[in-house]
Order: C-alpha cells, then structure tokens, then sequence
C-alpha cells in the first residue's frame, strides 16, 4: 500500500486567487504532463478543478512533480506550505473522500465524480498509466455509489451554478438577458439551473468557438453571437456569467457599463475578471458563492459520519484486496 502517493493542494490550505494561480486545467494539464514525463518515469493521473489540483502517483517523483508544476503554472515554486500529501492507506482513504464529496468545498458535490472519471480517461489515453489504477479508480466509484445508495449524501441541489441562478432571480428583474461566457462543463451547467429556475428568462451565449456556442444555443434554446463583439455588446448586460480558461484575467471596467455595477459571477479558473472589477461591481467568485450553502451543508453534515464509515468499510476491502494481490505476487517469484 506504501506504493501510492498524493500532492495537492486545495481549498483547505488554499484560497480562490492561489488556487487559481497553481490550477493546472485547460492546456496547463498537457504542458505539465508533458514536463514532468521530462523529468521522470510518471505512473498516476491529474486531478485539477476549481477546487483543487491534485497529483496521484506510484512510487517517487514528488521533486519532479513540484519542479514540473512550478514550471507550468510560471511560478519559482509551489509554496509547499499551501500543501498536503498522502502516501499508503492515507492517500487511498483520500481519494475516496473526494470521489465521494466528503472532501468537496461544498460537501456532497455531485460533480466531483465525474471530474475523476474524466481525469482518469485522459491519463489513460494520452500516457501510460499501470493497470493497478483501473482498480483505485474502480474502488472509488464504487465507494461513491455505496454513499449515493445508502445516504441522502448527494441528495438536493447545492451546486455553485444553482446558487447563481437563484442569486440572479433574486438581484435582477424578471425581463434581464443573462450573459454566458464560455462553453465548458460550468457554463453547461450554469445553463441548467438557469433554464430550470427561470425558465422564462432571456439567456445569450458567447465563446471563442462560435461552434461550440451555437451547439450549446441550440441545444438549450438561446441566443448566441461571436465572440469578436463582446467588448461592444457587454456593457448593455447586468448579469454574467463567465466560465472560460485564461492565462489571467482578460475582462476589466472597458468591457463593463459605466452607468450602473453589473452583477458579475466568475466562474473561471483562473479567475477570468480583474481586480479593479470586482472592486466596483456586484461580484461574486467561487469562495463568495459558497457561503449560500450553509442550509444544505447542515442537513449533509448529519450524513457525513455514515459516509465516513462507508469510506472506512471501501478502504479496508482494498487494502485486503491489495495484501492478497501482494501474497500472490510473492508466491509467484518463490515458485
């Protein structure tokens, strides 16, 4: 068990700009993996999300690693102070916590699941990857399914996207456009909740890839228009969305109207929104989205020690698993 290892670094040690400035999403993820196969023999996947950016590997290679990482995201170093790290049973028994949401900003996130299974593919597909990671990633679902089966969990929706679209039917008139920004997993979901919540609600999209912002139109019946106008058609919006992946911040008080603050929820990471414009207007970003949650978090906190016994119960069959893997293996060489 003392084979499997973690480095991350998450919204417990963390904040939003930090996590941001060390996310490794997007077109960071191939760069970093590409640097670090560089440096090492790399056996494990990444995991990054808005909430977190983790590293599961087998055997070494944690210098390698934060070398790689630094070097991608632009930095000197990671500040490993920011960080934690598993190895053995520990970082089995984490994976599981997160696979289940038990370790979520929001606890019981129903997306984090398949952001694992997404990570995994990809490793998958585009690296090596040893077989015993089919068998971690396999015991981590099942763990989740256990906890979807057997508690309330997950139940209810308390999603980052929900809450903006209860904020925004809450702070705007019922006849407002709401402006989307972007065409990833967020923003589809953003799409959800807002045609769920305000059904009659006018909604345009805008991306990079006029493609993909005429697919998503299509699909949940709005608006679109190509991204080249969106300095000029911004200003005339009070609610937006923006979920896209940058560098840094791309969107500062030229983009916004002068005459009154917009109601801005940044959905990026990095943070897509500059400084200046969080300071002047309604702004909403990942950590201030969170604190809606308190209701529903006290109602999944009673279910939290189920879950951790779930956890413990999945871990303890893979670590015997793992022990009759290991025999095995020994009784081959001897014989």
């Amino acid at each position: 068990m003392y084979d499997y290892h973690i480095i991350g670094i998450n919204h417990r040690t963390a904040n939003a700009a930090l996590l941001s400035a060390v996310s490794l999403n997007g077109q960071r993820r191939s760069a970093f993996l590409g640097s670090l196969n560089a440096r090492t023999s790399f056996d494990g996947f990444l995991l990054s999300t808005c909430n977190r950016t983790e590293v599961y590997f087998k055997n070494g290679g944690e210098q390698a690693i934060l070398e790689a990482w630094a070097e991608t995201v632009g930095l000197p170093l990671i500040p490993s102070e920011k960080l934690y790290a598993h190895s053995g049973v520990a970082a089995i028994r984490h994976l599981f916590q997160v696979a289940c949401g038990l370790d979520s900003k929001v606890i019981g996130d129903n997306e984090i699941l398949g952001q694992l299974k997404e990570a995994f593919v990809f490793q998958k597909e585009n690296d090596w990857l040893s077989g015993i990671w089919e068998r971690i990633i396999s015991s981590a679902i099942e763990c989740s399914r256990r906890v979807r089966k057997e508690t309330d969990f997950n139940k209810g929706s308390i999603s980052t996207p929900y809450h903006v679209a209860k904020i925004i039917e809450r702070e705007t008139a019922t006849d407002e456009p709401v402006l989307l920004i972007g065409a990833g997993d967020m923003v589809k979901l953003s799409l959800k909740y807002l045609k769920m919540v305000l059904p009659q609600r006018p909604i345009v999209l805008t991306n990079r890839s006029i493609e993909k912002a005429r697919l998503l139109a299509e699909e949940f019946g709005t608006d679109y228009f190509h991204y080249g106008e969106l300095e000029a058609k911004m200003p005339h919006f009070t609610a937006i969305i923006s979920a896209i992946q940058v560098e840094q911040p791309v969107f500062d008080t030229a983009y916004l109207s002068k005459k009154q603050p917009a109601l801005l929820f940044d959905l990026g990471i990095p943070c897509n929104f500059t400084s200046e414009v969080a300071s002047s207007h309604r702004y909403y970003d990942l950590d201030t989205i969170a604190e809606f949650s308190a209701t529903t978090l006290k109602q999944r906190t009673e279910d939290a020690r189920k879950v951790a016994s779930i956890v413990d119960e999945q871990v303890a069959q893979f670590e015997d698993w793992e022990r009759r893997r290991v025999h095995y293996r020994k009784l081959v060489e001897i014989g």
